[in-house]
């Protein structure tokens, strides 16, 4: 009797585990991974392209690169599609270089708040309320340290009536008053009017006559002529919001897709610039 009770238990024991011995493996996609895949990609094969100069890895840089990496990664970005963001970062950093007269202040612009070592030019459509996101945005990340860059603010308006004339005012406040352009134009996009009378309303405390002397020119007359062109040809291939760091272009991707957008979020603009200031052979971010 003991026999045949522990033969019966050795058949059952063999028949639960069948299952379990001749269960076929997982697919390769469904296997688990490891949880620090996606960090040992980025450093063997971003941060040497993004954040080494002159030998040494730029541990601001990494920090940062790390940092926005778990945002995407909270956001439901794959592995493979957070790699794709940011090599498109790379490829901004070592790109998209433009003339350096639209990275030099011109006539009438003051940088905001002060002058600093680095300048941050952004160029926005008063009456867009994307722009008003990105204006935010670049301040909360001034916020931050007295070292970030300054900004100077440029207008780009659209072919839009109130866009245009909105623009017309500031141009002209600017000229009259360079130190209230800036915190006017934030003042607008703060309510993007929808009417000229409503633009008209953040120009109250200025003498009519004035207010309306001068006519709205993106490029002031006393540039160059060559200057001038090269104004004329960046904002004829471009809407705003657009920023210019260094001589590279700062573009919001508007796509949806896999290239890395520099105003998503306040990291990603400190990410972004912080990239091209270690191209450029500095070891640490501002």
């Amino acid at each position: 009797m003991a026999i045949t009770l522990r033969l019966l238990r050795s058949i059952t024991v063999l028949f639960l585990a069948a299952p379990l011995l001749a269960a076929p493996a997982p697919p390769e996609e469904l296997r688990p991974r490891p949880a620090n895949l996606c960090n040992e990609r980025l450093l063997l094969e971003i941060v040497p392209t993004l954040c080494h100069v002159n030998g040494t890895t730029s541990s601001d840089c990494q920090a940062l690169l790390q940092s926005v990496a778990t945002e995407y990664s909270r956001d439901q970005f794959g592995c493979d599609e957070s790699i794709l963001v940011f090599r498109s970062l790379v490829h901004l950093t070592r790109s998209n270089k433009v003339s350096e007269s639209l990275s030099a202040t011109q006539h009438n612009e003051l940088p905001f708040p002060e002058k600093r070592q680095d300048i941050f030019f952004l160029w926005l459509n008063p009456t867009c309320s994307v722009c008003k996101q990105v204006v935010d945005l670049v301040l909360d990340y001034q916020r931050h340290s007295p070292m970030t860059p300054s900004l100077v603010l440029r207008l780009l308006p659209s072919g839009e009536a109130v866009s245009r004339y909105a623009a017309e005012r500031l141009s002209n406040l600017r000229r009259i008053d360079p130190e209230l352009f800036a915190p006017r134009l934030i003042e607008i996009l703060r309510t993007l009017p929808e009417t000229t009378a409503a633009v008209d309303a953040h120009f109250l405390d200025l003498v009519k006559s004035n207010a309306d002397s001068v006519t709205f020119a993106t490029v002031a007359p006393e540039l160059d002529e060559s200057v001038a062109k090269a104004f004329r040809n960046f904002e004829a291939a471009h809407t705003a919001p657009v920023g210019v760091f260094h001589g590279h272009v700062i573009l919001a991707d508007k796509s949806g897709g896999l290239a890395f957008d520099p105003f998503r979020s306040t990291s990603n603009l400190t990410l972004t610039l912080c990239a091209i200031q270690i191209m450029e052979g500095r070891t640490q971010c501002r």
